[in-house]
Parts: structure tokens; C-alpha cells; sequence
């Protein structure tokens, strides 16, 4: 698990998804643990293009959960 947003910091946040998204290529999931906090809402719709373009796709924890 990656912790996006101990720090609410946009270079920060976007360090922590880009870990995030390395790690879920490396294991083929993974789970990312934030809050809703605007600045946080914000920062993963600015780095949506990347994970789409390296095939990550978002979701609920609970859809890896089956």
C-alpha cells in the first residue's frame, strides 16, 4: 500500500501515485490510501493521463477484493 497524501503537497501526492503506479505494474495491483481532500482529488485528476497511458486503471479497494 502507498500513502498518497501524508504531506498535502502536490509534488508530493504526485510522487507517491507515481510509486503507486509502479508498484501496481510490478505486482498488477496495488492500493493507494488517501483522503478526500480537495488538493488530493485534484492531483489524481491531473495524473489520470499517466496512468491511462501506461494501462493503470483506477478502482474501488473493494473491486480487488473478490
Amino acid at each position: 500500500a502507498v500513502f498518497l497524501d501524508n504531506n498535502n503537497d502536490t509534488e508530493y501526492i504526485k510522487l507517491q501515485l507515481r510509486q503507486l503506479l509502479t508498484l501496481a505494474k510490478k505486482r498488477k495491483s496495488a492500493v493507494g490510501i488517501g483522503h478526500d481532500r480537495p488538493l488530493t482529488i485534484k492531483t489524481i485528476a491531473l495524473m489520470l493521463p499517466e496512468f491511462q497511458r501506461e494501462g493503470v486503471e483506477l478502482v474501488y479497494a473493494s473491486e480487488l477484493v473478490k
